[in-house]
């Protein structure tokens, strides 16, 4: 089977994004990160008031500010890292990342090209498949993957047809197939 399609930037951002929201390791940064910054604020609070005789209704305003925070900073993280998943994007030597994208898959894995470069990648470098709405996204390491994006497919059921040939691929070779 083959492939061609044009990997964007809004499609390698969609892919620095979902995994930043699904990688284990990620996830618990943040979630230490959101609630150190309520614990902090509420300490911060509690302190002023025992210490310095702060009023109470200032305590409140700390105590909303934390909550605003633990509700806010998943966006905010969330944006934040697309600007800077764009900044590296635009660094020259990165370039490689979009543009025309040539997919050949094979009994042996998949080969990806592209202007700048050509991946012969066996299916036993694979790890797992994830499918989105508008994204299929092959790991081929915990921290990158091969970006197809939906347009690559003439209809949603090829897309999901194409999905479960690869999950199937990647099955079998971590079964020992």
């Amino acid at each position: 089977m083959t492939l061609n399609y044009l990997t964007d930037e809004d499609d390698w951002l969609a892919f620095q994004i979902y995994h930043m929201k699904h990688s284990k390791s990620m996830k618990k940064s943040s979630e230490s990160l959101r609630y150190i910054g309520f614990a902090l604020t509420v300490l911060i609070a509690y302190v002023m008031y025992r210490r310095y005789h702060v009023p109470i209704i200032y305590w409140f305003f700390y105590f909303g500010l934390s909550i605003t925070w633990v509700l806010k900073y998943p966006k905010y993280i969330e944006k934040n890292y697309a600007k800077q998943a764009r900044n590296m994007l635009s660094e020259d030597e990165n370039r490689a990342y979009l543009g025309k994208d040539l997919l050949k898959m094979d009994d042996h894995g998949l080969t990806l090209s592209n202007d700048h470069r050509t991946y012969i990648l066996k299916w036993s470098v694979f790890n797992k498949v994830c499918l989105t709405e508008e994204h299929i996204f092959i790991y081929d390491s915990s921290v990158s993957a091969c970006i197809i994006p939906a347009s690559a497919f003439e209809n949603a059921d090829a897309m999901k047809s194409f999905y479960e040939h690869v999950e199937d691929k990647i099955s079998l070779i971590q079964l020992g197939h």
